[in-house]
């Protein structure tokens, strides 16, 4: 398709104006999902450019470039695009995003982990996320946490409930083993 070969275009460029278009049209909730994910495909592979062509396989060397380049062109879409309607989408994004060690803004993380919808390893790593940015309701964040309905998100937020708060984590170790409700494999 003509869009796939922009998306290569762009990518063979390599500049950082070609990665803003490319970031920017992954963000784009009209287009195919296929070529959505191919942006953001593009975009991880951004730095290290493989030796065959994406679209047509002939050998095409190109330079390395510089990770800020993605990075620079992430930044000003990384919201929208980690709190997409997509789940792929949002999983593809937060891949990238640890792959290129980009710091993800605190306010899409707290989108992820309070979505009921977001995927269980989303959410997870958004958690994990807030809790290594310090974020300043981190422990009000993982008491709701502590309710969810999925017991790995349950298991992580008192793992880090430790971390952050161990006199806490104690506390609600110690009511959940005691709870009549708690499962055997929760105990």
């Amino acid at each position: 398709s003509i869009t796939l070969r922009s998306i290569n275009a762009n990518f063979q460029v390599g500049t950082i104006e070609s990665a803003q278009r490319v970031a920017k049209f992954a963000t784009n909730p009209n287009a195919a999902k296929k070529l959505r994910l191919d942006a953001l495909d593009a975009l991880t592979n951004w730095t290290k450019p493989e030796k065959l062509d994406r679209v047509v396989g002939r050998y095409r060397e190109l330079a390395e470039r510089a990770p800020s380049i993605t990075t620079e062109a992430l930044s000003p879409v990384l919201t929208q695009l980690l709190t997409d309607q997509d789940q792929e989408i949002q999983s593809k994004s937060m891949s990238l995003t640890r792959q290129m060690g980009i710091t993800v803004p605190a306010e899409a993380l707290l989108a992820l982990a309070q979505d009921a919808k977001s995927l269980l390893g989303l959410k997870i790593e958004a958690l994990r996320g807030l809790y290594s940015q310090r974020y300043p309701k981190l422990q009000d964040l993982l008491s709701a946490a502590l309710d969810d309905p999925e017991s790995e998100v349950r298991i992580e937020a008192l793992v880090l409930l430790t971390k952050s708060d161990p006199k806490q984590a104690f506390a609600v170790a110690e009511k959940i083993l005691s709870g009549e409700k708690a499962t055997l494999a929760v105990k």
